[in-house]
């Protein structure tokens, strides 16, 4: 559905190899903003089916919609067989956050196939807190009973007799609301400096030597403290 306001519409991004890159790599991200002339009408007189306008972003979608410029824009966004190829899920429930106004909806459907890289891999009730947690309201949430054939397509009687293999996901489904009372308190909120803190937790660390003679030296040269935990991000 397409509203008056803007909205974003990502899917997944696999290359050839079946491998997904990193926060997605590149990602095609669907702004369409409605022009809407009820004034305009046919030949014959009747009232003309309004025109709208579609333009598309590539580039990563962490990146883009965590900026500044993105803060606050959105009315919708929806999410479709996506936040599975996240590296870390909280960059992307950081940046549909800063992306919709107050009242926004986020509307998402699809499984929880992390990808291997993934950092996180919650399972649906843990994401469900995670993103409640994070201020979100969720007014619908479920788990489709059947699954879907994503790779060959059943309605073709060629594809049944060539594929014998069914590969296919339970979607999860969900409807999420952002309150303006929420959005409110979040407009000084930088989620790109959030992001940032939490991929520099999440780097890799130096390996310590061994020997106790460098030891003293490397502590204070990567100021390593203590483990990361998960309450931190």
């Amino acid at each position: 559905n397409i509203n008056d306001n803007d909205n974003i519409n990502d899917n997944d991004n696999v290359n050839d190899n079946g491998n997904v890159n990193d926060n997605v790599g590149v990602d095609i991200d669907i702004d369409v903003d409605v022009d809407v002339n009820t004034d305009a009408e046919d030949s014959n007189g009747d009232r003309a089916p309004s025109r709208g306008s579609l333009s598309y972003t590539i580039g990563d979608f962490v990146d883009i919609y965590s900026s500044t410029e993105s803060r606050g824009r959105y009315g919708s966004v929806m999410t479709c067989f996506f936040i599975d190829t996240a590296s870390n899920i909280y960059e992307y429930i950081l940046t549909i956050r800063n992306a919709l106004k107050g009242d926004g909806v986020w509307i998402n459907v699809g499984p929880l196939q992390w990808h291997q890289n993934a950092k996180l891999h919650p399972s649906g009730d843990e994401l469900r807190t995670i993103i409640e947690s994070m201020g979100f309201q969720i007014s619908s949430w479920a788990v489709d009973d059947e699954a879907i054939n994503y790779r060959h397509d059943d309605t073709n009687d060629n594809e049944r007799t060539r594929h014998t293999k069914y590969e296919g996901y339970r979607p999860l489904r969900f409807v999420a609301t952002l309150p303006e009372s929420v959005r409110v308190a979040l407009n000084e909120e930088d989620a790109e400096i959030q992001i940032r803190k939490i991929r520099q937790m999440l780097s890799p660390r130096p390996r310590r030597p061994r020997s106790n003679d460098g030891a003293d030296d490397f502590d204070r040269r990567t100021n390593v403290t203590s483990h990361v935990t998960i309450t931190e991000l």
